[in-house]
């Protein structure tokens, strides 16, 4: 299996990190993993909505524009993202072991808190990223659970930050706005409405938007109460089609399967 394989090689693949003496004795580094989240509905991209009202005000946030993702699936974005396969050598990622080890390698202690679960007979890439930190949590058994939202990351975020080590890296992988987009946030963040003249799924779909950038908010805010140097990154594994160009349109889920 190629699970196998790469537990091997992961055994013989060295970073070879150093970190020089000018480097600040404590340091902290929270990377915010979204899903299936298009900079398009992103207000600060322009998007005519307001979907990130808090994000888009928060000034010390820089926003990359022309960033494309390698891949329209998880289960290929995430190794290009995490370790040094490239997009046309997938099997890379059964020989390298990625930026989690790194970190581990250069004396951080590292966590990984997902949303997402552990899927198939043996591990997905993603969730064998996830093992190669210090310590690591899955809170799903299925993709697409309904009323179980990404604040659930929340309470573990707190928790690593108040961890005493003093170097550290946390990625948080959040259920995003992975379709069904209905199930992605609370009633009180259903905003934008079928009475917009949108679809379903673009009001949906920005709802989903609209409880991500609470999420960063919520993350921020609690890495900010820290003295310790840190930088903050969110970035998504890849976008997603809302019909555009022809492209097909998910399936509008009847009321009995939206969670709704």
């Amino acid at each position: 299996m190629a699970s196998e394989n790469r537990i091997s090689n992961l055994q013989k693949f060295q970073w070879q990190p150093t970190i020089s003496k000018e480097r600040p004795r404590r340091e902290m580094y929270v990377v915010v993993v979204g899903e299936s989240s298009r900079s398009g509905n992103w207000g600060r991209y322009g998007y005519s909505r307001k979907t990130d009202p808090l994000t888009s005000a928060d000034t010390a946030l820089l926003g990359f524009a022309n960033v494309t993702s390698g891949s329209n699936l998880t289960t290929l974005s995430m190794p290009q993202l995490f370790t040094l396969t490239p997009p046309w050598q997938p099997e890379v990622f059964d020989t390298v072991s990625s930026v989690i080890t790194c970190f581990r390698q250069a004396g951080f202690k590292t966590w990984w808190i997902s949303a997402q679960g552990v899927f198939g007979t043996g591990d997905s890439k993603p969730s064998m990223i996830g093992k190669e930190a210090d310590v690591w949590k899955f809170l799903s058994i299925d993709l697409d659970p309904r009323g179980l939202y990404d604040s659930r990351l929340l309470p573990l975020l707190d928790s690593a930050l108040e961890d005493s080590f003093s170097r550290k890296l946390i990625v948080l992988h959040t259920q995003g706005s992975h379709f069904d987009y209905r199930n992605r946030y609370p009633e009180e963040f259903r905003v934008f409405g079928s009475d917009s003249g949108k679809s379903w799924e673009h009001d949906s779909y920005d709802n989903s938007v609209l409880y991500t950038d609470w999420i960063i908010h919520q993350a921020l805010v609690k890495m900010r109460k820290s003295s310790d140097p840190s930088a903050f990154l969110f970035i998504s594994d890849h976008g997603e089609a809302l019909g555009e160009g022809g492209a097909s349109q998910p399936r509008e889920p009847k009321s009995s399967e939206s969670g709704i």
